[in-house]
């Protein structure tokens, strides 16, 4: 008879690994459906806790410029722009209505040529998504398109927990009634994937990032 232990059993992979093949052994070699029914939950639960991990693990990628693959290969989300354009529509909703408390704060250099490629990108997303965008000069000079442009005053500090901010371009979305700051990521996004960050970060929890009913999936100083 195959036991049934919970994952939270095991303190390693490979105890996992073992125990997942003993439960296919015992559910193949003797289908009763005790047997069957043990290395399927087993097999659930280790779905479900990959599913965390990568959750968690996308996160924590967006918010640390170090490993993120995106300043690495930074216009990689521009080629998923137009994947998901059918689901644009329920997606403007959410984020009109995150829209009426936050707004962007986008980090840059006049010199930064990844931001000057990054800003018509928040441009457009402003008016087609009616998110207020706040462009912070870390140089004091201006960006094109934007004329609402402001000197970093200690902005970038404030936002950072007192780290500043070493790449450029980078997103924070910021509550104008709380000041609570969310770092979205560093280096250029697509506007789709702007879109994604902001969702997963304001409507989902880790264990909803990847259920498949709510679809929505080096250090470098950019210049």
């Amino acid at each position: 008879m195959a036991p049934i232990v919970p994952l939270s059993a095991f303190d390693s992979t490979k105890a996992i690994n073992r125990h997942y093949e003993r439960l296919k052994d015992i559910a193949v070699i003797n289908p009763t459906e005790r047997n069957v029914y043990a290395f399927h939950k087993f097999k659930a639960e280790m779905l479900d806790q990959s599913q965390r991990f990568t959750a968690v693990s996308q996160r924590v990628v967006w918010q640390s410029p170090d490993i993120d693959f995106n300043n690495i290969n930074p216009f990689v989300s521009f080629a998923q722009t137009d994947i998901r354009n059918a689901s644009y529509q329920g997606e403007r909703d959410q984020v009109a209505a995150i829209a009426q408390e936050y707004g962007l704060l986008f980090f840059y250099r006049s010199d930064c040529s990844y931001c000057h490629i990054q800003a018509p990108v928040l441009a457009d997303l402003a008016q087609r998504f009616g998110i207020q965008v706040i462009p912070v000069s870390l140089d004091g000079g201006p960006i094109p398109g934007f004329a609402n442009w402001r000197p970093d005053n200690g902005i970038a500090r404030r936002v950072s927990a007192g780290r500043g901010i070493e790449v450029t371009p980078t997103l924070y979305l910021v509550s104008r009634r709380t000041q609570e700051a969310i770092m979205l990521g560093s280096g250029v996004m697509g506007q789709d994937d702007i879109v994604r960050r902001i969702l997963v970060f304001k409507t989902r929890s880790v264990d909803q990032q990847f259920d498949p009913r709510l679809s929505v999936g080096r250090p470098s100083t950019q210049r």
